[in-house]
């Protein structure tokens, strides 16, 4: 039985073509897997840009959030920090820290050990 729960947010951008929502699933599962976490939903954001927008701001991932809340879960996990934003760590940190202020929901990278 597993004793955390997270909701995956996968980021999708329509201007790359070789980008694969499976793929990122698939890479999350994995690391999700090897956390021994569960995995209760999925929110796909096909589209949106990562560019000088706050993650806060996106439909998908408010839906994420409140997926989140609604499954008591420790919180939500994406494959890169590039998936949350182009504007570097600094804005996956501070994304990050709002989550945990706002909503007591910690934010994983599934690329992190």
């Amino acid at each position: 039985m597993y004793a955390q729960y997270l909701v995956a947010y996968l980021r999708v951008s329509t201007s790359t073509k070789d980008q694969d929502p499976e793929r990122q699933l698939d890479f999350i599962q994995d690391w999700v897997s090897l956390h021994e976490f569960k995995l209760v939903d999925v929110v796909h954001d096909i589209g949106s840009s990562a560019y000088k927008v706050s993650p806060f701001d996106r439909t998908e991932f408010e839906q994420a959030i409140r997926l989140a809340l609604i499954h008591n879960a420790r919180g939500l996990v994406i494959e890169t920090v590039d998936r949350l934003s182009r504007e570097g760590v600094g804005k996956y940190y501070w994304t990050k820290e709002e989550l945990k202020i706002r909503y007591g929901l910690e934010l994983f990278l599934a690329d992190t050990p």
